[in-house]
């Protein structure tokens, strides 16, 4: 019989512990692209690019949605001057291949025939939710969210930050590779093709924060000049986004039901999946498909299994279907519901967006089924002129929000000592997740390995470095010795499963505030209590983007989706990358794989340097594959001693400027693997910061402020850095020992953890010269 993976996890594992757009205005202005017109213009492929490419930009210049009002953006056909219109802008806002074909066809043609407008892919970045089959496995993602904090910051000094050591989601998302964490659309990168992507991200305010960030970088490449402004309107816009969200959560939070059932195409997955509720859709991906008696009877069953009163029909939609359904079920009433794909010309002049300010006082979703609550308002329910997503609430089956805050003892933001706390019998804990148990690894470069090497060595008294628990091999559940960031995340998701950690997801904390003997968190889902704060949030999220003036006409490596689909864009057989330690040289190797040319510039090249610190040089397992390449005529300059401090747009394409006066052209984008910054980013203000890292306890307390813990690649003692899931995870305990003792709960329970190698309280060990942790 074929071991599943729960069955790998019991024998070898331990665990780890670890819209959209506000109002729509009918002037469209918008900053567009550096053309030469004194007012830049930008084409949009559809409303919701429109919409958010508008909001970018403010009014310094002006947007046009191509598809026109009332059209649907999937299966609409262009005109013959579609093309000739784009290409007389600065830029072209479209989605990503394969929503829009005649959009896909037309970037072919600007980058051969007009490479000075510049292509804005909207969706580049983002986890798309695959759909099995035609519709009909409704509401399973198998990827992670991903806003991914798009701010930088500067150089390629902290090498150890190359590693992009995160601490979230799991222990760590890390280790090198098993430390480049975070990022991409992945596509074909999972390996395991469970069907169709689903294209409908915007419907989840968090993903859509990542395409407004795309926005806001492609206008900047386009129009530099306004660089300041773009930013300006993408953080006030991601704020509304941030509204939009916590809007859903507090209207989502008290359903009575779980099940949602849609009339029409499956559009609505990424609500379902990040509020938490399921969708059922009559028919597949295709808004164009017709629903078989298969489909009817489905939706027939959904009604009668779940009790629904509501079918919900998609505007620009057939409503026959839905009107079927009530017809001849129990149902009682057909609401409408868009996903926003296209706007009515009625919407429009009433300012209608989808952030929720379209006057309805509702988010722009009515998931149905979880009834019971409030009923649907009769008077304007079902109404034609009714804003998207009317009554979202009523549908929902939503009821009165709980007003008092919860109380913890221990709030893990991210993750970190979650299992620790669960075997010292602590209860009242919960592991607090912006987006899925190991989501950072699953925005991985689809190429991407983790550098350290797993095996199942526990039954001879040593743990798998990739481990983060007593008992625990990634190698044993996965069968890899260097697993990809989906492998790895998959088996995080099983162990926490499996341990039955309060893993909570999908919250996003926004604040942390002392308060009396401990803290309160305040989160996208309302106000935490908390006595103690464990802080293990990672870096991946915070990319360096911005290390020297130009860097934003670069494509920082955590945003490349698979350097295989980078390659095969290129134009140019030249590649630029900046940034020398891990993150760099596992790019420059993927691209000389794919026929490129590459430079590596890095000032101080770490691939010279030889170190007992692990973070201080690269990997055995890059080094061996660096040295393998070279010796094998890779086209790979490995540049050292010289520092970049500029990048120019040229005629040729790209210029990376030197401090020596050197410079490197290329005409594909430069690649910036120019590390993270500190994940300590939103509680900063809660530590004292001695020589750029937060100063801790010997039990990785904030000397500033009391019962706040610190877990992750961001630790520093005597000036090592426990950067590595090997090396971070044998804090886990010593930080669980000093909550526990306060808490006066039994921390006998630890005794096992010391004995095999994971409590690491004597820190003489990280003399930075001998490097014995």
């Amino acid at each position: 019989m074929e071991r599943t993976r729960r069955d790998a996890l019991k024998l070898g594992a331990g665990t780890i512990a670890a819209g959209l757009a506000g109002c729509l205005g009918s002037s469209g202005e918008i900053p567009g692209g550096g053309g030469s017109r004194e007012t830049p213009e930008a084409q949009a492929s559809f409303f919701v690019l429109y919409d958010l490419a508008r909001h970018v930009a403010g009014g310094a210049a002006t947007v046009e949605s191509i598809v026109p009002f009332g059209q649907h953006s999937h299966g609409w056909e262009p005109p013959a001057d579609v093309q000739r219109t784009v290409f007389e802008s600065d830029a072209f806002v479209y989605m990503g291949e394969g929503f829009q074909p005649w959009a896909d066809d037309v970037v072919e043609n600007l980058e051969r025939d007009a490479p000075d407008v510049t292509v804005v892919e909207a969706r580049r970045g983002i986890d798309l939710i695959e759909v099995a089959g035609e519709g009909h496995d409704h509401g399973h993602d198998h990827s992670g969210a991903s806003d991914h904090g798009d701010e930088g910051g500067n150089g390629t000094d902290d090498k150890h930050d190359e590693h992009g050591h995160e601490a979230n989601g799991g222990g760590g998302d890390h280790g090198g590779h098993d430390d480049h964490e975070d990022h991409g659309n992945h596509g074909d990168e999972h390996g395991d093709d469970h069907g169709a992507e689903d294209p409908h991200f915007w419907l989840d305010p968090r993903r859509t924060k990542r395409a407004v960030a795309n926005v806001r970088d492609g206008f900047v490449e386009a129009d530099g000049d306004r660089e300041e402004t773009y930013a300006d309107n993408a953080d006030a816009y991601r704020e509304k986004l941030d509204d939009l969200d916590a809007t859903f959560e507090s209207v989502l939070s008290d359903r009575s039901r779980d099940v949602v059932l849609v009339a029409g195409h499956n559009a609505f997955q990424y609500l379902g999946h990040r509020y938490g509720f399921e969708v059922h859709a009559l028919t597949g991906l295709a808004p164009d498909s017709e629903p078989s008696p298969k489909d009817v009877r489905m939706a027939q069953g959904v009604i009668e299994e779940h009790g629904i009163e509501h079918v919900l029909a998609p505007a620009l939609e057939s409503d026959r279907a839905a009107k079927q359904l009530v017809a001849e079920t129990d149902a009682k009433e057909v609401l409408p519901i868009t996903p926003l794909a296209g706007l009515t010309e009625e919407w429009r002049r009433k300012d209608w967006g989808v952030s929720g300010d379209h006057g309805g006082g509702q988010p722009p979703v009515a998931p149905e089924g979880a009834g019971g609550g409030v009923t649907a308002n009769e008077s304007d329910s079902a109404a034609a002129e009714d804003p998207p997503g009317a009554n979202a609430g009523d549908a929902v089956g939503t009821g009165t929000a709980e007003t008092d805050a919860e109380t913890l003892d221990v709030a893990v933001v991210g993750a970190g000592a979650g299992v620790v706390l669960r075997d010292l019998g602590i209860d009242r804990f919960a592991l607090l997740e912006r987006d899925e148990v190991g989501a950072s690894f699953r925005r991985w470069p689809g190429e991407m390995r983790f550098i350290t090497p797993s095996f199942p060595s526990n039954s001879f008294g040593a743990r798998d470095l990739n481990a983060v628990t007593l008992d625990t091999s990634p190698a044993f559940a996965l069968n890899r010795e260097h697993p990809t960031g989906d492998e790895y995340a998959e088996y995080l998701e099983a162990v926490v499963e499996f341990r039955d950690v309060p893993a909570r997801t999908g919250i996003d904390v926004r604040d942390v505030v002392p308060d009396g003997d401990g803290f309160a968190l305040e989160t996208s889902a309302g106000t935490i209590r908390s006595r103690f704060v464990i802080w293990a949030a990672g870096q991946f999220r915070y990319p360096r983007r911005s290390p020297f003036p130009g860097a934003a006409a670069c494509v920082h490596n955590v945003d490349v989706d698979s350097w295989r689909a980078y390659a095969d864009a290129c134009d140019d057989e030249r590649a630029v990358v900046i940034g020398g330690a891990e993150s760099g040289i596992d790019a420059a190797l993927a691209l000389s794989e794919r026929g490129l040319r590459v430079a590596v510039i890095d000032e101080t090249g770490p691939w010279r340097l030889r170190s007992p610190d692990p973070s201080e040089v690269l990997s055995p397992y890059t080094a061996e594959r660096l040295n393998r390449a070279l010796d094998d005529g890779a086209a790979i300059d490995l540049v050292a001693g010289k520092r970049a401090t500029r990048v120019e747009r040229t005629g040729e394409g790209y210029a990376v400027h030197t401090d020596d006066d050197g410079r490197f052209v290329t005409g594909n984008r430069p690649v910036l693997a120019t590390g993270f910054e500190g994940s300590v980013g939103l509680v900063e203000r809660l530590f004292e910061i001695e020589g750029g890292y937060p100063a801790l306890t010997d039990r990785d307390e904030s000397t500033e402020t009391r019962g706040l813990f610190l877990v992750g690649p961001h630790v520093r003692h005597d000036g090592q850095q426990f950067c590595f899931i090997y090396k971070f995870r044998q804090r886990f305990a010593v930080v669980a020992d000093a909550i526990a003792e306060r808490l006066g709960v039994d921390r006998s329970p630890l005794s096992e953890y010391r004995e095999k190698g994971m409590f690491l309280d004597d820190l003489s060990c990280c003399d930075p010269e001998l490097c014995d942790c």
